[in-house]
């Protein structure tokens, strides 16, 4: 009987938020907290979550502020006990423009689990790798003075521990802009080809569509072909990817039967390399997937270079922004 009763707390902890859900429902071993979506290019390029199966959000600054037990304990706390969690994952507005993520790392330091806030719109957003109970629409979730409650106190707490909350676009900005410990500078220039697992295969155009990780529309990428004359008047046709923003595009060799990935440009995050890579990290984590840890601490650039390849990696608010590659493989 005992045993039946475990079962079934255990069943309850993780289909309700309220009265028992356990926040976050998976170990972790350490997290930090990262500022998103401050200066975007245009308003409808925002990023919904700061990190979701294997994606990072593409406006995502840094290394993030490493969070102590006592913060993630109050905030933990006020999560778990379940009032007004319901309705501010439905939202307690329409607009909706979130700028603090809570990534859980576990002891690898492969992301776990995130938690989206929005305190301009009071919604929160939870991913788990462990599975999370849905929202049901059709439930009676009209507490929304709980709500309002549990959303200011969740700010006090961030407040209190003197992290930017501000009320509106532009004081996120110039927060941004003031911030010094967020420039980049220098390069670093690799020659090792074992740094990088990506050298040792030719890439298929096949290959490549399997790099993408989201399920959007806007992120697959459509085969398109291209013809150039050469000086001699000889007609080269070459094949492409690209997606439909034209944020990532890929150029494959001439070779008609097999052709293969000889260059590559990818600004979005909906493409996670081989190797793990992708826009949106931070330049310590990608520094941790080369191993390397001497040399310069944030540069704008790294570049790793062999005799028949060429890999670019581009910073900015030591996040990864953009890589460029170049193959010569034959």
């Amino acid at each position: 009987m005992r045993n039946l009763f475990l079962s079934f707390c255990l069943l309850f902890s993780i289909s309700s938020f309220s009265g028992g859900f356990r926040w976050p429902n998976v170990q972790y071993d350490y997290a930090k907290l990262h500022l998103f979506n401050i200066d975007l290019e245009k308003p409808n390029l925002f990023d919904w979550t700061i990190y979701k199966d294997g994606i990072y959000a593409n406006s995502k600054k840094g290394s993030g502020y490493d969070l102590n037990e006592k913060f993630l304990n109050e905030i933990h706390g006020h999560i778990t006990r379940g009032k007004g969690v319901p309705e501010l994952r439905m939202g307690l507005a329409k607009c909706y423009m979130p700028r603090h993520g809570i990534i859980y790392y576990d002891r690898l330091g492969n992301p776990v689990a995130s938690f989206t806030i929005c305190f301009e719109c009071d919604k929160i957003v939870f991913w788990s790798s462990n599975e999370i109970p849905h929202l049901d629409y059709d439930d009676e979730h009209d507490d929304w003075q709980a709500a309002e409650k549990l959303a200011a106190n969740l700010k006090t707490i961030f407040v209190k521990a003197k992290y930017p909350v501000f009320n509106n676009d532009a004081e996120y900005l110039a927060y941004l802009k003031a911030d010094s410990t967020l420039e980049d500078l220098g390069e670093m220039f690799m020659t090792d080809p074992n740094l990088d697992s990506l050298y040792f295969k030719r890439y298929s155009i096949e290959d490549v569509k399997g790099w993408v990780k989201s399920g959007k529309k806007e992120n697959s990428l459509r085969e398109i072909e291209e013809t150039k004359i050469s000086a001699g008047g000889e007609r080269w046709t070459y094949k492409q990817l690209e997606d439909l923003k034209r944020k990532n595009r890929f150029v494959f060799s001439f070779d008609e039967v097999n052709p293969f990935l000889v260059e590559a440009t990818i600004t979005d995050h909906s493409i996670v390399l081989p190797n793990g890579m992708s826009v949106g990290m931070s330049v310590d984590d990608v520094q941790g997937t080369f191993m390397v840890y001497d040399g310069i601490a944030w540069p704008e650039h790294i570049q790793v270079k062999d005799k028949m390849l060429i890999i670019d990696y581009y910073f900015k608010h030591h996040t990864l922004v953009k890589i460029k590659a170049s193959f010569d493989i034959r």
